[in-house]
């Protein structure tokens, strides 16, 4: 099994870690994303606090508030614009599933980028705050702004020493990955990612996931 750069790496937070089986073909790679500060390294103290995940809560992105609810075997995400009845969002994941959440202020672009590829610099900008969910906008994906949710159980091929380390540390996990894009007109759902790693809320989810989520390969 290969793993990403980011298992070489300590465990951080400004979500930036995750395991997959495989290296995605390079047509389907993201641009690299250059003139982005690194994430900081999460603390161990950090790494057991549960509160970004346990607690379902409503947050306010592009002018929209939305929650992430489930039942017992699907998950959802609801939208409203100010006073507006809420509409729903139906995901292909089932539960528990999470919000990837900022746990410190996103990295921010640099003022002057030197850069003249463009294929060797996202378009992706961060979107939020700390506390906020994970979001980030793709003018090359009419403007999308992708949050991203976890679900689906680990697989058993997967469930390593790492991840038992994981889940000891109270980590809160799951096996699949699916965005939700808000544009100014719609909000919808991408197609799931589905039983291609390990995320966890606490380990965090690099800006390339989301560029994943948003650019998905056509039919």
């Amino acid at each position: 099994m290969i793993r990403t750069v980011a298992w070489a790496l300590p465990v951080f937070f400004v979500l930036g870690c995750q395991r997959s089986p495989t290296t995605p073909a390079p047509a389907d790679r993201p641009p690299a994303n250059q003139g982005v500060e690194q994430p900081k390294p999460l603390s161990a103290a950090d790494a057991r606090r549960p509160s970004l995940a346990d607690e379902p809560r409503s947050f306010q992105i592009e002018g929209r508030r939305i929650r992430l609810t489930e039942d017992a075997s699907a998950c959802a995400l609801t939208h409203a614009v100010a006073d507006q009845p809420e509409q729903v969002v139906k995901l292909s994941l089932s539960p528990p599933c999470h919000l990837m959440m900022w746990k410190d202020s996103p990295p921010r672009r640099e003022a002057n980028r030197t850069s003249t590829n463009a294929e060797a610099d996202s378009d992706g900008d961060p979107v939020g705050q700390a506390g906020d969910p994970m979001a980030w906008r793709y003018p090359t994906a009419d403007n999308a702004t992708v949050v991203a949710i976890i679900g689906d159980p680990v697989p058993e091929r997967m469930r390593d020493d790492v991840y038992r380390r994981w889940i000891d540390q109270g980590f809160h996990c799951a096996g699949s990955i699916q965005g939700v894009a808000l544009r100014k007109e719609s909000v919808s759902a991408t197609p799931p990612r589905s039983q291609v790693g390990v995320f966890c809320v606490e380990a965090g989810l690099d800006q390339k996931e989301f560029w994943l989520l948003a650019h998905p390969p056509s039919p």
